[in-house]
């Protein structure tokens, strides 16, 4: 059975504040950015995130992040048997843009809410939440988007999907369906 460890939904700390351990921690811990933060790796490199970026920590892998000003975030620590979380395919201990962030972030907020009211079955409703959070982020990877700032000339794919779309006009077109065409954000599209 998979067990949270602790977790938090929209928690802020100290701005700037960095965590820093270099040993890990004994539990699995994924984190959503909701502001941007500076993430260091054991090769020395750093990569700035943006909001929206995704990490999967193992245990005992080295963590370093810093929050570039405000700390905003969520997570969650959990434990469970390494087979588990390799059955998805999820990219571990590196830096990653889901396409599905609200999502997630939604599913984070359940997880919180079933740690902190302790109901009748909660330990079983929080191993199947992080069991679907699982599987929204290898859905999330498998559909990445990347920040704004690599998809700069995104022009000339709106313009084939315009053209798509106008040669297309019986099909009934969602948001959703035109972000997954573009491999972008809801927000990104608005954009």
């Amino acid at each position: 059975m998979i067990t949270i460890d602790y977790c938090g939904y929209h928690t802020h700390n100290p701005d700037c504040e960095l965590i820093c351990r270099p040993s890990g921690t004994a539990s699995y811990l994924f984190l959503l950015v909701l502001a941007p933060m500076t993430f260091r790796f054991p090769d020395q490199s750093s990569c700035k995130a943006k909001p929206g970026a995704c990490i999967l920590y193992s245990p005992g892998h080295y963590q370093n992040y810093q929050a570039e000003k405000e700390f905003f975030n969520s997570y969650v620590h959990f434990y469970c048997d390494e087979q588990i979380v390799n059955q998805y395919d999820i990219r571990q201990n590196e830096l990653f843009y889901p396409y599905n962030q609200e999502e997630l972030n939604w599913l984070l907020k359940k997880i919180y809410q079933e740690f902190l009211n302790k109901m009748t079955s909660s330990e079983t409703m929080m191993d199947l939440y992080i069991r679907q959070l699982l599987i929204l982020l290898h859905r999330g990877q498998s559909q990445e988007t990347m920040p704004n700032e690599q998809r700069q000339n995104i022009y000339p794919e709106l313009l084939a999907l315009r053209g798509q779309m106008l040669g297309n006009c019986e099909l009934p077109w969602t948001i959703e369906q035109l972000c997954g065409i573009l491999n972008i954000g809801k927000s990104q599209l608005y954009t």
